[in-house]
């Protein structure tokens, strides 16, 4: 019986365990990149180098896929909690309702779009999903969220797929 690497072999996927941020790859080695549900939990401060790794790997033609949950993950086990429950929070009232074992984020879809551009990479497509917008009339928007486009708050689940631009990887700082 072979391993699930094994398998993965004979489609020329080579799972790699590393930092995201320094995989030790040789450049432009990568055709495809996929993320499900992980990007909302990464820390913001970490994300951009994450993408400019991704743009330093990009190979011609590559293409980045990234499903990303924007709303509150407790609503998924509290019925009572709606997805933007998040945004009636500080960032100091939050840190307690996200610990190390279920960090969210709480990145908005405005901010991955403009990390995306940042690191070299341009939106082809978005696939989203948004709260009606009587749930974000309900509640005390946190004055962090305050500043954002209604619409930009309302996103719950986007997928982005996006590809390199044409211009030269950034170099890596």
């Amino acid at each position: 019986m072979k391993t699930p690497s094994q398998m993965l072999e004979r489609l020329n996927v080579f799972p790699v365990i590393a930092d995201a941020r320094d995989t030790g790859l040789e450049p432009s080695s990568v055709d495809l990149f996929v993320s499900n549900i992980t990007f909302e939990h990464i820390p913001r401060k970490v994300l951009p180098d994450i993408l400019k790794e991704f743009r330093r790997l990009a190979a011609p033609g590559a293409v980045m896929s990234h499903q990303i949950d924007l709303g509150d993950h407790y609503r998924l086990f509290d019925s009572s909690i709606t997805p933007l429950n998040f945004l009636k929070y500080s960032d100091f009232v939050w840190q307690f309702f996200s610990s190390t074992l279920y960090y969210q984020n709480r990145v908005l879809i405005s901010e991955y779009r403009e990390m995306h551009e940042d690191a070299g990479f341009k939106i082809l497509r978005e696939v989203r999903d948004k709260c009606p917008a009587d749930v974000l009339d309900k509640i005390r928007i946190a004055k962090r969220f305050r500043h954002y486009e209604k619409e930009d708050l309302l996103v719950v689940n986007r997928r982005i797929i996006s590809v390199p631009t044409e211009e030269e990887a950034p170099a890596q700082t």
